[in-house]
């Protein structure tokens, strides 16, 4: 090794394992994964050591496959013992023995599923099948949508600058009956992915709740393609969360250092220490717990309660990112009217507040502006001051508002 190159070594602990599930042992694991590594300007070079270690909790090694095509595509050089390669290679089933190869051939196939896009789902929900085909159609439709809501998840905010794709990987115990999985990223996580449309999220504990909630997702306020939004309703992890409760089961979501455990008995969060680069979600099901599964009422029953709790956290404001749904140049004004008819007009008639974020925007055409906001302006008049707030616009936009302001109300 050149003195120009500078060597790392990752031991993997002692005791590398999930233990029974509680926050602190996720904080231990998570304590392992450095993402603090960047560019530098000499050659850093990774050594993996698993001289004090071992996988007796199988669930990790996707963790670390993940973690160590991170550190190679961060421009860093990887380099595995030949203990190492047998530790990995023992986990996935290959016999593959450069990294490059064993993440870019697509031998991790045998055990370790990618999920890159939505071919790549609809191949996961096949796989999956195999592990409910005993067990009826109830509980094959049942985990076939828990298991599709949690991966269209993934495919939004498991995006990254890398293009390192999710992992999926299937456990079974034979003799427990049990059924996990787990599926992982390196993605933006959840906070980032909602504050595309809920900006004002502070931790990725309150994101990873919020995202509990029905019709809560990053898509909603985006320029999307209809596609999209039909398939992403928001309902994603909601529905995901109920189906877990009702099958008796357990879901643990890790996104940045939040942590957040559904039990059958109820949810609980905690802020780690540590933290994961990304998002994983694990689930643990006792398989034919539940005698007499019923898919379509249990269905029903997560509906009604989504449409219970709409009713109930509806919104006393109207919050509307501009370049969301605009871009840097807000210039479409025939866009403008329909958001002004769908979601501005409705909202004055309900006596809502309603706020205007042009954070990002560098320029709003008047006409844009006019169309949007005039006939707002006109049905509150004075009150109109009070009840449309505008923040983060440059001195340009912010004068041709206030300029809308006062020719729509200065007749009063």
């Amino acid at each position: 090794m050149s003195s120009e190159e500078e060597l790392i070594k990752l031991e993997i602990p002692e005791s590398f394992t999930f233990g029974d599930f509680g926050a602190n042992d996720f904080d231990r694991v998570l304590g392992f994964f450095d993402w603090t590594v960047k560019k530098r300007d000499s050659a850093i070079k990774f050594a993996v050591d698993f001289a004090r270690g071992s996988f007796r909790d199988e669930k990790l090694i996707l963790l670390l496959i993940l973690y160590l095509e991170y550190l190679r595509r961060n421009e860093s050089s990887l380099f595995l013992s030949e203990n190492s390669n047998k530790q990995i290679r023992s986990g996935v089933k290959t016999q593959t023995t450069e990294w490059e190869t064993i993440f870019e051939s697509g031998d991790l196939n045998n055990q370790l599923l990618f999920i890159n896009n939505s071919d790549d789902r609809e191949k996961a929900l096949e796989f999956g099948n195999k592990y409910t085909e005993k067990l009826g159609i109830e509980y094959e439709k049942t985990l076939r949508h828990l298991l599709n809501e949690l991966l269209y998840n993934t495919l939004e905010h498991g995006r990254n600058g890398h293009k390192i794709p999710s992992l999926l990987q299937f456990f079974r115990n034979e003799e427990t009956n049990e059924l996990s999985f787990i599926i992982a990223d390196v993605g933006i996580g959840i906070k980032e992915h909602l504050r595309q449309s809920h900006p004002n999220l502070a931790t990725d504990v309150e994101a990873i709740l919020l995202s509990l909630k029905p019709e809560t997702s990053g898509t909603f306020g985006k320029e999307t393609s209809s596609y999209q939004i039909k398939n992403n309703m928001g309902v994603g992890l909601f529905f995901s969360s109920n189906f877990v409760q009702r099958l008796n089961a357990d879901m643990f979501i890790v996104s940045g250092n939040g942590f957040v455990h559904i039990s059958p008995t109820g949810i609980d969060s905690k802020e780690l220490e540590n933290q994961w680069k990304g998002t994983f979600v694990y689930v643990k099901i006792q398989l034919g717990l539940i005698p007499n599964l019923n898919y379509q009422k249990m269905m029903q029953e997560i509906k009604n309660k989504m449409e219970t709790e709409n009713k109930m956290s509806e919104p006393k404001n109207l919050y509307i990112n501009i370049k969301n749904y605009f871009g840097s140049y807000a210039e479409d004004k025939e866009h403008a009217k329909k958001i002004r008819d769908k979601y501005i007009l409705p909202a004055i008639n309900e006596d809502k507040m309603l706020t205007l974020d042009f954070e990002g925007v560098i320029l709003a055409t008047h006409s844009l502006l006019n169309a949007m906001l005039a006939t707002p302006i006109t049905r509150l008049g004075l009150s109109a001051y009070k009840k449309i707030k505008v923040i983060n616009a440059i001195p340009e936009i912010r004068e041709m508002i206030d300029f809308i302001f006062d020719r729509n109300t200065s007749n009063i």
